[in-house]
């Protein structure tokens, strides 16, 4: 087990956003978040990561744990005036290490990448999609024990967001690293994620913790069957609040 988070709640000001959550995540397992809009997902991210401190509950590591964000908001949170690589290895300078040690590695990083032919433009310069690519690769660069991703895919096509999905599995299977991260979309939850954690609507509570292979099971072929739409329907819309 990598961390547990034992009965979190999180008030701000007067309204509860997270009541009672609990879940663990093991070393080099895969989860997804997923619920309705507003529901608290982006803040169990960020009381994982530090951001926040739990009202109520603790979060409990059972080792020094690095951790990578990716934030939803890709552009507030990268430096407009450096180009794609710079961007990327930010956090291996910031760590100490040398401009060249931190470009060879960032360079190991992109090659074979969608965002290689890109690393020398300038941020501003490359769409919404390509800027979420570069919020990603930021953390995945220090290869961290934990990597946190609010809405990875959700400015991307349907090709961009396939291929960025695949580079994330490659990566995260070549080095264990865990995943935690928030979608609306169940294909991606699916399709990433070894567990998925469905929230009600606000304040977010657990209404179920499913397995992904038992759902996937004969159904890897279609996910848009009867089946799914179903899951989609008993666990998430029906039970906004």
């Amino acid at each position: 087990m990598l961390l547990k988070l034992q009965d979190v709640s999180m008030a701000i000001g007067n309204a509860l956003v997270v009541d009672g959550v609990a879940f663990s995540i093991g070393i080099g397992e895969r989860i997804a978040l997923i619920g309705p809009n507003g529901c608290g997902k982006t803040t169990i991210l960020n009381l994982v990561s530090g951001l926040l401190t739990p009202t109520r509950g603790k979060i409990i590591f059972n080792k020094q744990t690095e951790i990578g964000y990716s934030f939803q908001a890709a552009y507030s949170s990268l430096i407009p005036w450096l180009n794609v690589l710079d961007n990327i290895v930010l956090p291996l300078e910031i760590k100490g290490a040398t401009k060249k040690e931190a470009e060879e590695a960032g360079l190991r990083l992109l090659k074979g990448t969608s965002l290689y032919k890109y690393r020398s433009m300038p941020l501003y310069e490359i769409s919404g999609g390509f800027q979420q690519y570069v919020s990603v690769y930021r953390a995945l660069i220090s290869k961290p024990d934990l990597i946190l991703m609010d809405e990875p895919m959700a400015h991307l096509d349907l090709i961009e967001k396939k291929r960025l999905k695949a580079e994330i599995e490659a990566h995260i299977q070549k080095s264990r690293t865990s995943l935690l991260f928030t979608t609306h979309d169940l294909e991606d939850a699916l399709s990433l994620s070894d567990r998925i954690i469905i929230l009600s609507g606000k304040p977010a509570r657990i209404i179920e913790i499913l397995e992904t292979g038992k759902i996937m099971k004969g159904t890897a072929k279609n996910y848009h069957n009867e089946k799914l739409k179903k899951l989609a329907e008993k666990h998430w819309w029906n039970n906004e609040e």
